[in-house]
């Protein structure tokens, strides 16, 4: 008989705190920043990050960051990232993501800067464990040289609006009519996109509590201690899970959730503009086997 499991379903943030969780004790720092309240760690975290980038901008880097914003024609540069945190507090290269549209040497670049600069704490679980794989991440603001567009300034943190209005139904960098729906959500579509993705989210939970096989962790270390797993996936045109990515502390509990995710029902897929689209899904579970 398949043994049973304890999983909480938690938002995808880089700066909430995970101590309300019981499972979990702390939350993801940076070192340097730790130990601030809320709203100085994301100063800390913001000034860090984006003035060790720009000090360490080469002119060619320069050029390519203003080539994302139309040469230069817009006052402020944005430069939005975001990652997982691996075992040893730094940076997964394979989740490594941002607004680099198709930059990959930009993309390279940033990385292998941070790569080696950031040192995360990790929270710890009920056994007194680090726990990796948590995500964080930035957008940075940066004012470049109008005049040869050689040199750019990190904004300062104090007169960025990290508050303004976000479109309606932006979800996964798709602006969508219908977000995709799970057999179970339909009386939560005249709530909106985000009561579906809720919904959604929910349901692959359950899904994955209900079918995750906890004998494939026996002898691992795990019994009676929590362990975060993070999941990625498109919701395809057709209403299938695909392209999955996991992330976990070991590679059997990778296997069996990906087992698990392939069998996901098929679902409503998104609308965009009155045509199916591919959706992207983020979902960090906690697991105490």
């Amino acid at each position: 008989m398949i043994n049973k499991i304890v999983l909480v379903l938690l938002v995808f943030s880089s700066f909430k705190s995970m101590c309300q969780i019981k499972h979990i004790n702390g939350k993801l720092e940076l070192l340097e920043c730790e130990g601030k309240n809320k709203s100085e760690y994301k100063r800390c975290f913001y000034e860090t990050v984006g003035n060790y980038l720009s000090a360490h901008f080469t002119e060619q880097q320069v050029s390519k960051l203003n080539s994302l914003h139309k040469e230069g024609k817009r006052d402020t540069l944005k430069l939005g990232f975001g990652f997982l945190v691996g075992k040893e507090g730094r940076i997964i290269e394979e989740s490594f993501e941002g607004s680099f549209k198709n930059k990959e040497d930009l993309k390279r670049f940033v990385f292998e800067k941070l790569k080696d600069r950031l040192l995360f704490k990790l929270p710890l679980n009920n056994c007194s464990r680090p726990m990796p794989f948590y995500g964080a991440g930035v957008s940075l603001f940066f004012v470049s040289d109008q005049k040869d567009l050689k040199s750019i300034r990190l904004l300062p943190f104090s007169v960025v609006d990290f508050n303004r209005k976000k479109k309606k139904n932006n979800y996964s960098g798709k602006v969508l009519d219908i977000a995709p729906v799970y057999k179970g959500c339909k009386r939560f579509m005249k709530k909106g996109n985000k009561a579906l993705k809720s919904c959604l989210s929910q349901n692959v939970s359950k899904y994955i509590s209900d079918n995750f096989n906890t004998k494939v962790a026996k002898g691992l270390g795990f019994e009676g201690c929590a362990t975060r797993i993070s999941t990625s996936f498109k919701i395809t045109k057709e209403g299938r899970v695909d392209d999955i990515k996991v992330y976990a502390e070991h590679e059997v509990l990778e296997k069996e959730t990906i087992r698990i995710l392939k069998k996901f029902p098929k679902v409503k897929p998104g609308i965009k503009k009155g045509k199916p689209v591919n959706v992207d899904y983020s979902l960090p579970i906690i697991l105490k086997i």
